[in-house]
């Protein structure tokens, strides 16, 4: 008989071994989901013309859906638009509760090791936008950073964390949960300056979304990215290679003009960060398999072991 001690020992190594192979093989294909519907589901934070934003008759309109859709065009599939609140964007891509993260997202270090992005399809500027007249008299982003301005800004948007880092003696920063809020805080005399980006401050003031004007911009320039789950690598070239093909045919160009009236400043798509090479999260498959092979795996080596006795 083999001791009770050495048995746990044995099938705890054997348990570790084939969950480690389990997690490696067995795992969940997002692009084979996609191709067998033949749809691509598109999640987003659907308050952020002109980005994405609804239309009047409920449908999801902007740059960020008509891009999309041509991507899911190249693919041969057709597009779904999953509303999602801006904090909830990120898990809910890696919880699989879409395949793709459209949403004017700018590429940063910290998010690239969350998730993956494409190469870079829009090249942004942070703004200043401020109520119509400027009573502040609000000039440069240094004004900002005086006691008597209270900024607004969306949550956890670069914004946010420029005014987080390099704002500090401001009177107060003040942040929403979406971007149209912050606009109508602006509106309300509720803030003396909201930062964004630059075509969608620009947007709100031309289309008298806002009763403001745009002043300035600061910061580098911000790439934005469409992310993918890591680990989803056939999803990933499926998605860059159709974002590369809009590009060079001409549609990029021609869905930009469309929501900007100019020739974009991006002539090809410029990778921006790395995707990571690291496997993708484990199905529910995996343990189940694991737990199923463990008590064979553990008969045969009991069973070799009595015989060698």
């Amino acid at each position: 008989m083999i001791p009770a001690k050495r048995t746990i020992l044995v099938m705890g190594l054997i348990f570790v071994f084939l969950l480690g192979m389990g997690l490696t093989v067995v795992q969940a294909d997002m692009y084979d989901d996609v191709m067998k519907n033949k749809k691509l589901v598109m999640g987003s934070d659907t308050t952020y013309p002109p980005f994405e934003f609804q239309a009047e008759n409920g449908s999801y309109i902007g740059f960020d859906v008509d891009l999309a859709k041509a991507i899911a065009d190249e693919m041969g599939v057709s597009l779904e638009v999953k509303s999602v609140a801006w904090e909830s964007i990120i898990p809910g891509l890696q919880a699989g509760d879409f395949h793709i993260l459209v949403s004017a997202m700018t590429i940063t270090e910290e998010r690239a090791k969350q998730i993956d992005f494409t190469c870079a399809y829009y090249n942004s500027s942070q703004a200043i936008l401020v109520k119509a007249g400027n009573p502040k008299n609000i000039k440069s982003v240094e004004d900002l950073n005086n006691s008597q301005v209270v900024i607004g800004v969306q949550t956890g948007t670069t914004s946010d964390i420029f005014a987080t880092d390099h704002l500090t003696q401001a009177g107060n920063i003040k942040r929403y949960e979406q971007f149209t809020l912050a606009l109508q805080a602006l509106d309300a005399g509720e803030v003396d300056a909201v930062l964004g980006d630059l075509p969608v401050v620009a947007y709100a003031s031309q289309t008298g979304e806002v009763n403001g004007e745009v002043i300035g911009t600061f910061g580098t320039p911000e790439y934005f990215g469409i992310g993918i789950k890591k680990g989803e690598k056939k999803l990933y070239d499926a998605v860059t290679d159709a974002l590369k093909t809009l590009f060079s045919n001409g549609k990029y160009s021609q869905i930009y003009k469309k929501w900007f009236g100019i020739e974009p400043d991006l002539s090809s798509c410029y990778l921006v960060i790395e995707p990571s090479e690291e496997g993708g999260a484990p199905g529910f498959e995996a343990i189940i398999l694991t737990f199923a092979l463990l008590p064979f795996a553990a008969i045969t080596i009991y069973q070799r072991r009595k015989m060698k006795r």
